[in-house]
């Protein structure tokens, strides 16, 4: 497991998708956001106006999501955006 500082048991250093170490403000913290990562995975997915982004949840919980600011995290620290289904309307309305 890894600690607060980032290191875990074999001396790799698990870092942030910002590129620093994991910075959680103490291990606490830390210990609920990797019981959340075992229950539902290691991404968040983020509906936003412009497209939907795969998030890390290391990076949400560490630096919060802005849907505003969003599109342009996902680009600089390469989030995936999944392609998002055309709006279409409904061909025989009520």
């Amino acid at each position: 497991m890894a600690h607060a500082d980032g290191d875990n048991r074999d001396g790799m250093i698990e870092r942030c998708a910002c590129g620093r170490p994991l910075h959680y403000p103490d291990p606490y913290t830390e210990s609920l956001v990797r019981a959340e990562i075992a229950r539902h995975g290691p991404t968040l997915t983020i509906p936003t106006q412009v497209g939907t982004f795969v998030v890390p949840v290391h990076f949400a919980a560490l630096h919060g999501i802005d849907e505003d600011h969003l599109p342009e995290q996902a680009a600089r620290y390469g989030f995936p955006r999944l392609i998002d289904a055309p709006d279409t309307e409904d061909p025989f309305p009520c």
